[in-house]
């Protein structure tokens, strides 16, 4: 399935961008093949092609609104229209990030609490744009995950 497709692809590949190319490590932090913007990972995964099929994309770029707005920008170009956009910010306005993009209605917080591999909770919280079906399949996917979300009021 898709979704496990996706979970395959997240958990064997960290992408990290630093504002000028990107790189990508395996789960261990190992350098994998970069070509041309497209990101290799050992598996043979397709970062491009992961996001066309990926029916959720969670963001974790340092916290400016002025960058999450571009990084959402270029994603919401590559994935399919009804992909779930998640950024991961944990003080941000998440209206303010969606009001860029062509379809804010899908976009959520969605705050891992770090160290996001040891502790299950995650922070979910609407913009004032998103769509009511967002943060319930967020939940449920997250939950798939073994996570515990939880919603917030702000």
């Amino acid at each position: 399935s898709t979704i496990n497709t996706s979970l395959d692809c997240f958990f064997s590949r960290i992408v990290h961008l630093d504002g000028v190319r990107a790189t990508s490590t395996d789960a261990c932090g190992n350098p994998t093949a970069h070509h041309a913007g497209t990101h290799h990972s050992d598996r043979g995964h397709d970062a491009n092609q992961s996001h066309k099929d990926a029916e959720f994309v969670f963001e974790a770029v340092f916290e400016s609104v002025e960058v999450k707005q571009k990084v959402f920008g270029e994603i919401e170009a590559l994935c399919r229209p009804d992909a779930i956009l998640c950024t991961n910010t944990s003080s941000l306005s998440v209206t303010e990030i969606a009001s860029k993009l062509k379809t804010p209605e899908r976009m959520i917080a969605a705050h891992f609490i770090g160290p996001a591999h040891l502790v299950p909770l995650v922070e979910l919280c609407p913009g004032n744009a998103s769509g009511p079906g967002a943060a319930p399949k967020v939940h449920v996917f997250l939950t798939s995950c073994g996570k515990k979300p939880i919603f917030m009021k702000k």
